[in-house]
């Protein structure tokens, strides 16, 4: 594997959504625009954190918004084609000589510089290709972390078909046997809570958040999930998944595990397994159960895969 020798290099996805009924990284959070106060958040990281932060846009006048307010924010700025996020990766390592790059792609104003921390160290305690906490998801949407080396950032560049390219990592997490995966938890069930500006992020829930905590800017993620709770609970009499502990690092197939939970009570457990054949669904609940943790589990393929797609299935 690649030496661990450089700063890492913290790559924020930022543009304006095309759609405009989608929230935007721009819109205003506490006073402030939303990406504005994701970069305060990750300011610690640069300076004596050592890493370099960079928001990369796209090329499209719409961005130049996004581009100014990144420089005013002591941020470098790449641009890219729109929908071309692995060049906006390839540029900013190539420019920066980065041999870590982290990439922040479901931007939140609670971004948080320690969960982005943890990920960057057990990256490299762990030798990895690719490191995050969405195999499986237990921290809110918006606290997404992935860390890439500088070979799986090449093989993207070199390798990725134009479809995935506006789903970067996707070929690497179905891909355990060639890249070396690690991922980490929270310790709470916390995937369905949504803190992000990203497709299904509510900009309303946002907001409110700001108005609940009282030091916005300041506050690590776990206080701002005492303060401000979850915003969904499980329904009672519906199967819930709880998400168990992630693989070793390098473990192949990958598994991504669940306990499946009714009303508080386990039921069985669902799995999705990573290996060189693609992604295999394992149901392991009995009726009444099947079928609803069958569908449960398929609402999990996105983080797991990148993006909904066919996945073989079976029944223990």
């Amino acid at each position: 594997m690649e030496g661990r020798g450089h700063p890492p290099l913290v790559v924020v996805e930022a543009a304006v959504p095309a759609d405009a009924s989608r929230p935007s990284v721009l819109a205003e959070v506490a006073g402030r625009p939303a990406l504005e106060s994701a970069l305060l958040r990750l300011a610690p990281l640069g300076g004596r954190g050592g890493a370099t932060i960079v928001v990369a846009t796209t090329d499209r006048p719409v961005d130049d918004a996004v581009a100014d307010l990144a420089e005013h924010a002591k941020a470098a700025v790449v641009r890219s084609v729109h929908g071309d996020l692995v060049e906006g990766l390839a540029v900013a390592m190539a420019v920066h000589g980065a041999d870590t790059v982290v990439r922040i792609s479901r931007l939140s104003p609670y971004i948080d510089p320690f969960v982005v921390r943890a990920g960057i160290d057990l990256h490299r305690r762990a030798d990895a290709d690719y490191t995050s906490n969405l195999l499986p998801r237990t921290y809110p949407r918006g606290l997404d972390v992935e860390v890439l080396s500088a070979k799986a950032v090449r093989a993207l560049e070199l390798e990725a078909a134009a479809h995935d390219r506006a789903h970067p990592t996707v070929q690497l997490r179905r891909a355990p046997h060639r890249f070396r995966l690690a991922s980490f938890a929270s310790g709470h069930d916390l995937a369905l809570e949504d803190w992000s500006l990203d497709e299904g992020g509510s900009l309303e829930r946002v907001r409110e958040i700001a108005g609940l905590v009282p030091d916005p800017l300041q506050a690590g993620w776990s206080r701002i999930l005492s303060i401000a709770g979850r915003a969904v609970k499980p329904k009672p009499g519906t199967v819930a998944l709880r998400p168990l502990e992630p693989p070793e690092p390098g473990t192949t197939p990958w598994r991504c595990g669940w306990d499946a939970v009714v009303d508080g009570e386990v039921v069985g457990q669902v799995a999705l397994e990573l290996s060189p054949r693609g992604i295999d669904r394992v149901v392991a609940v009995p009726d009444p159960w099947t079928e609803p943790a069958r569908q449960a589990l398929a609402r999990e393929l996105l983080d797991v895969a990148g993006r909904p797609g066919p996945i073989e299935g079976r029944r223990l």
